[in-house]
């Protein structure tokens, strides 16, 4: 506790620590004020009567390829996990904006890749997405959702369709969204395609030796 920086939160003068700890702060005597900031490390609290906000920075990560990886990791994971919110119409096209976002950051990590010369060439990139499946409709839908339309011959052989999206509640954790792409002739689970793309990503980097 004594390594705590405490000073008046109105005109900054330090004040005793245990100043922080009290329920009712006591009166500064520069300024009159009772309110105090707390400083400990890379947290600031600002205690202001009974109210509490504190403030975290968070580790430096680096903004590569790396750092979108994790990203898109981290979107699949939050895609998986049943929603514990009331299902409604607007909850499911929001889940359903969710996981094309995620098709488009998924897709978009290449021009990340494409920047780290060390990982593979521009040309080798592209190549992959073409050689893997997954990838290649990942490509298609990402290009779907932004242009409404394929704007470009389909990578992945056909132009995927994406059906209308449903909440499925028929878990006690909560529901989730379904929405079926069919591709090729085949009806498949929007969140499999999701978990497959990750899987191929995961593919291509550990063959390039990246991960």
């Amino acid at each position: 506790m004594s390594s705590r920086a405490v000073t008046c939160l109105a005109c900054g003068l330090p004040r005793d620590v245990d100043a922080a700890g009290r329920p009712v702060h006591p009166e500064c005597p520069k300024c009159g004020g009772t309110g105090v900031r707390v400083g400990i490390g890379l947290v600031e609290e600002t205690n202001v009567a009974d109210s509490l906000a504190v403030q975290l920075k968070p580790t430096a990560r680096p903004n590569d390829w790396r750092g979108r990886w994790t990203d898109v990791q981290a979107s699949l994971a939050v895609l998986e996990k049943p929603l514990s919110t009331a299902m409604s119409s607007d909850a499911i096209f929001g889940e359903l904006r969710r996981l094309m976002n995620f098709f488009s950051d998924a897709y978009h990590l290449k021009d990340a890749i494409k920047l780290d010369p060390i990982v593979a060439s521009p040309k080798a990139v592209e190549q992959a997405i073409n050689d893997e499946p997954s990838l290649a409709l990942l490509a298609d839908l990402a290009n779907l959702d932004k242009h409404f339309k394929l704007t470009t011959p389909p990578r992945s052989g056909e132009a995927p369709q994406v059906g209308d999206p449903t909440g499925q509640s028929n878990q006690p954790a909560g529901w989730r969204l379904a929405v079926t792409v069919t591709h090729r002739g085949v009806a498949r689970e929007g969140l499999d395609i999701a978990r497959e793309a990750v899987r191929a990503w995961e593919r291509v980097l550990t063959g390039w030796g990246a991960i």
